[in-house]
């Protein structure tokens, strides 16, 4: 109910609706109204009950169809199709963070920390904006088949352990590259805090492939 939000969030909202209302009646247009979240919900119910609206409804002569989508949802999943890659695994199999389109990635296991103990491990995630290497991967699972993305995730992964002049060798199987593998290149930053902090972003990524590989135990074609 609208009548519920702070008061300042309450006059944007019924400010917004008028103004939109305003817009279909100089496009002659009756509207249906759809929504995807809460608070595109409360856009359109108060759009849909607007007294001037349903008089305008009565008499347009263009008919359309208008969606309200939150922004603050992942529209991806919300209106793409299926199709072959990890990154769609990764969103469909990961939890979300809180208020947020991006998964929660759990690090816990390149951390030394006992498990009765009282520390809080925050989760990674997919997003690192400012770090050129963790957008490309991040591309490479959205873009690539999962074979090739994989490869490409191992190799990044593999740059990154040198980098921090941690000993590891990739020798794939004739699987290929597989979450076991990618999984012992991320243990060489276990008990490493400074190597992994500087590699914080692609060894996220890396991880939130192997979570959601285990997760399902998928082979990857």
């Amino acid at each position: 109910d609208v009548s519920l939000l702070p008061q300042s969030y309450r006059q944007q909202v019924k400010c917004f609706v008028r103004s939109f209302s305003s817009l279909c009646e100089s496009m002659d247009i009756q509207e249906t109204c759809f929504s995807v979240g809460p608070t595109s919900k409360l856009i359109a119910s108060e759009l849909v009950a607007l007294p001037e609206a349903k008089a305008r409804r009565k008499i347009a002569t263009n008919k359309a169809s208008i969606v309200f989508v939150d922004r603050s949802l992942d529209v991806l999943s919300s209106f793409s199709r299926s199709s072959d890659n990890l990154a769609e695994k990764v969103f469909g199999i990961l939890p979300c963070l809180p208020n947020s389109s991006d998964v929660a990635v759990d690090m816990s296991s390149l951390l030394e920390i006992d498990k009765s103990s009282r520390h809080c491990v925050a989760p990674g995630c997919l997003s690192h904006p400012d770090i050129p290497v963790a957008r490309s991967l991040l591309s490479s699972l959205v873009t690539l088949r999962p074979k090739e993305a994989m490869m490409d995730v191992s190799r990044r992964l593999l740059d990154s352990v040198s980098k921090q002049g941690l000993k590891a060798q990739l020798a794939p199987g004739k699987g290929g590259i597989t979450s076991s593998l990618l999984h012992s290149l991320l243990q060489q930053f276990r008990g490493k805090p400074e190597a992994l902090a500087a590699q914080s972003a692609v060894s996220q990524v890396s991880m939130a492939v192997v979570n959601t590989l285990q997760d399902v135990n998928h082979k990857v074609r």
